[in-house]
């Protein structure tokens, strides 16, 4: 995980909101990358990164009704003014001739970062409105893993 948090200072809708920036910038990100890949003509590639920004989309949506349902007046104490590195590609590799396999490969270490996010936040949580929605995302982020890895493979 490119950020260090000591979740012992965050209270636990903290770490809903920072998981919410995170599947946030990954949503951003993925369009990004299918942006560039568009524009390299790889159409698939592109398509494939559109549907992840989907799925980016999805986890923020969870996110929100949990926050919600779970913390309907808890006040937030994060902002989401700069970029968390949870779950974002390096932006200093992300440049217009970056090749399919590299944008894969920085996707797959996002993914693996998001993970390491939700695992580190499931030590720490113990509100079971929280780590039910941690460990189903930190479940998907395996599978998304694994769906970067067959398209790694394809190359």
């Amino acid at each position: 995980m490119a950020l260090q948090l000591d979740f012992a200072k965050l209270q636990p809708q903290d770490v809903l909101d920072l998981a919410l920036f995170a599947e946030r910038e990954a949503e951003e990100g993925y369009h990004r990358l299918a942006a560039l890949m568009a524009a390299q003509g790889k159409g698939e590639l592109a398509a494939f990164f559109r549907r992840m920004a989907a799925w980016e989309q999805e986890h923020q949506a969870r996110l929100e009704e949990r926050r919600r349902a779970v913390f309907p007046h808890a006040p937030k104490n994060l902002a989401d003014r700069a970029p968390w590195a949870i779950e974002l590609p390096d932006d200093a590799s992300v440049t217009a001739d970056i090749t399919p396999r590299r944008a894969l490969e920085l996707a797959r270490a996002a993914e693996i970062s998001a993970y390491e996010y939700y695992t580190a936040a499931l030590d720490y949580v113990t509100d079971a409105g929280v780590t039910s929605v941690l460990e189903l995302l930190r479940k998907e982020e395996l599978g998304h893993q694994r769906l970067l890895e067959q398209e790694i493979a394809k190359l």
